[in-house]
């Protein structure tokens, strides 16, 4: 009797501590004037109309895109995201996001959330926590996911050239691509998640952030 009792003590102190970390992160983002939010927000409707198949991104990397869809899209469909802890860092970083446990090379870290929309290129520098959406793009205009006042954890993500976080584009069960972070080589408890912004000029192939 007195094990059982003292195994639901335990049962209730971990509740409790998984309920007062939830709380905190949630208390965190509302200092930053930032709703946590899972998933890619729909601004404009009319994304909804946009065939993914028949875009040159698409078919260009279709293989690439199948086989990540196979492996990575039902832990995106259940909104996964790694073991991590948001930290300050100092006054000139802000905040960090480090393993709380390691994390295995391609080990999915979870999906950039925030929201989908258009903006014109020339207004890019505008939108310091976005990353480049990959379809959309003209001369005039490009696709973003803006984390500014609407995103989870993955955007305490900072920059490095020698990073161990990457950047990988899954097609979900919804039939839209979702920006996702994998691990880029073996990530060891307590070390901070880090990745590379990319380049900040467009013509560039490789996805990038707005801003370092």
């Amino acid at each position: 009797m007195k094990k059982i009792s003292m195994l639901l003590l335990l049962i209730s102190f971990v509740c409790i501590q998984t309920r007062q970390m939830t709380v905190d992160m949630h208390m965190l983002f509302r200092s930053l004037q930032c709703d946590y939010f899972q998933g890619l927000f729909i601004e404009d409707r009319q994304h909804t109309l946009m065939s993914m198949q028949a875009s040159d991104f698409y078919q260009i990397n279709k293989e690439r895109m199948l086989f990540l869809e196979q492996k990575y899209a039902d832990l995106l469909h259940k909104n996964v995201v790694a073991s991590v802890s948001v930290q300050w860092i100092n006054s000139v970083v802000g905040y960090g996001l480090f393993a709380l446990e390691a994390l295995p090379k391609d080990s999915f870290i979870g999906e950039y959330a925030g929201r989908l929309k258009v903006i014109k290129k020339s207004e890019a520098y505008n939108y310091s926590y976005a990353w480049k959406y990959p379809l959309g793009e003209t001369d005039e205009v490009m696709m973003i996911v803006d984390a500014k006042n609407l995103g989870n954890e993955l955007r305490f993500v900072n920059h490095s050239v020698d990073c161990n976080v990457k950047v990988v584009y899954v097609t979900g069960y919804d039939r839209r691509i979702h920006v996702c972070f994998i691990a880029l080589k073996d990530i060891v408890k307590g070390q901070q998640l880090l990745i590379h912004y990319g380049s900040i000029n467009w013509g560039d192939k490789e996805p990038s952030v707005l801003h370092p």
